[in-house]
């Protein structure tokens, strides 16, 4: 299916490259991301390049993870050989490699913090909308205006000089004029306007306490967000102390001459428990997660993992190094007892 914008991300960063796309699309802006649009059995990397050159914007999700992965760099690569316009969508206040700076150093970038996102995904699907429709990229977001100069310190006090010399003059004025005049006639009264300047310093506190009010403001929303992030991780502290707690099923071990040399052999084809895994030790988590990466085709380059895959023999075809590559193109039995895995070796 023909599409206008590829998003380059990490699977880390996965999340952030679902929201892009769900705003995008909301106005017709037809995306490409993997996974999802990877037709199944397709050959990965062909259909990642192919992807590339039919698209007239990537979106590259720069973060420490981007920034970390060669898979990235050699897809920005690819878009710029091909003269596919780059908008660096910045997560992370980093500085990029020097692999990669050598190819987005001219792009315009656009930060995606402070939150909330949703106001810079805004921004970005405008962007995205006005380079489709053949106008020129939007410039970034105008600094906050400047506020309004305030009087110097000493105006007021001139200010307070010549109004007092100015009703000095006036009782003045009153007095010789009624000098010689009876008793009977002085109970006539004047009024004073004051100077239109002196309720300047009014408007000026009034200012001050708008922009104070302003950034009252920004700072509820501010802990508001932080208040809900520890309020995630306390949630995600109390799951995993949960599964700490519950005690290990029994489970019937298989034998190398039914399932092969595989700990868990039906873990691609099925999800696995937290029971099955909390009361196995850490080699033994090892082996249950890159059994998965194993059938996947993962090739591995250490040397517990070169030793790993010879115990496999003829069960191993390892041919993609790219770990992130492998994990995107399991299914999802695979990738959530990766993910199980992952949590449970870091407790």
């Amino acid at each position: 299916m023909a599409h206008d914008v590829f998003v380059s991300h990490s699977v880390k960063d996965k999340l952030v490259a679902d929201a892009i796309v769900a705003r995008l699309e909301a106005d017709s802006a037809r995306c490409w991301v993997a996974p999802r649009d990877v037709v199944p059995g397709a050959d990965w990397g062909e259909s990642i390049v192919d992807a590339i050159e039919s698209s007239r914007i990537m979106i590259l999700i720069f973060s420490r993870n981007a920034n970390a992965s060669p898979q990235i760099k050699r897809e920005v690569e690819r878009a710029v050989d091909k003269g596919v316009y780059i908008i660096p969508f910045r997560v992370d206040e980093i500085e990029p490699t020097k692999s990669l700076e050598y190819f987005i150093s001219t792009a315009q970038w656009m930060d995606a913090f402070p939150p909330p996102l949703e106001r810079h995904l805004e921004i970005l699907a405008k962007t995205v909308k006005a380079i489709l429709a053949g106008a020129p990229p939007l410039p970034p977001e105008p600094p906050p205006p400047s506020p309004v100069p305030r009087p110097p310190a000493n105006s007021g006090r001139w200010i307070a000089i010549a109004a007092g010399l100015l009703l000095f003059g006036l009782g003045g004025w009153y007095v010789a004029r009624h000098w010689h005049t009876p008793l009977a006639h002085t109970e006539e009264t004047f009024t004073v306007t004051p100077s239109p300047t002196i309720a300047q310093p009014t408007a000026n506190i009034s200012e001050k306490n708008e922009a104070n009010a302003d950034a009252a403001k920004e700072a509820q929303e501010r802990a508001k967000h932080e208040a809900d992030l520890q309020a995630q991780l306390a949630a995600a502290q109390e799951r995993l102390k949960q599964i700490q707690e519950q005690t290990p099923e029994p489970r019937t071990e298989t034998t190398p001459s039914q399932s092969g040399p595989w700990l868990f052999p039906d873990s691609s084809s099925r999800y696995l428990s937290p029971n099955e895994l909390v009361g196995l030790n850490a080699d033994q988590l090892w082996r249950a997660r890159n059994e998965i990466y194993a059938r996947d085709g993962y090739l591995f380059s250490s040397p517990k993992g070169i030793a790993f895959a010879r115990s496999l023999g003829s069960y191993y075809h390892g041919v993609d190094p790219d770990d992130d590559r492998v994990f995107n193109h399991m299914n999802p039995f695979e990738r959530a007892n990766v993910t199980l895995i992952k949590s449970i070796e870091q407790r």
